[in-house]
């Protein structure tokens, strides 16, 4: 049983590590980014609501051109826990949200290699970071449990 536990964890924490670390890599990658100049297709501010808390949010959709090639994009940063899209803060959100109106112009990143991969905010990766660190101490722990069940297994034979 301490085995399949120890895999579960593992299981777990795989996915954990390599989202977030391919996050945190595209973060840090992304400073270096060429600009271009983008614009709004459309925007609005949504409600999100969770169990212990009510967020507001933009949905953005813009384009951009890079080698005069058109490209759409819906992403803001390079995190799925973007702080940037979304905040507790009402007023926060639709301060943003005046910027970026429909046919606002805006400055863009864009992966060089990949073009078609852009970004218009850097995020804070504090968030990124702790989900490394659970999916490290999950992963330890999953070895560990692997190891105890092989020795326990080991000297029942």
């Amino acid at each position: 049983m301490t085995k399949l536990i120890g895999w579960f964890f593992l299981l777990i924490s795989l996915p954990i590590w390599i989202l977030s670390l391919d996050r945190i890599v595209d973060r840090h990658a992304s400073e270096a980014w060429p600009r271009t100049r983008g614009e709004v297709v459309s925007s609005e501010v949504y409600r999100r609501s969770g169990k212990s808390s009510t967020d507001w949010c933009i949905k953005l959709h813009y384009t951009y051109v890079v080698n005069n090639e058109v490209f759409s994009s819906k992403r803001l940063s390079t995190s799925w826990m973007s702080s940037s899209a979304c905040d507790r803060d009402k007023a926060l959100i639709e301060s943003r949200f005046e910027r970026l109106r429909p046919g606002a112009p805006i400055r863009v990143r864009y992966n060089p290699a990949r073009p078609g991969k852009a970004i218009i905010y850097l995020d804070d990766l504090t968030g990124l970071y702790i989900f490394l660190a659970l999916a490290l101490v999950l992963l330890a722990g999953g070895v560990k449990a692997i190891r105890e069940g092989a020795a326990m297994a080991s000297r029942r034979a």
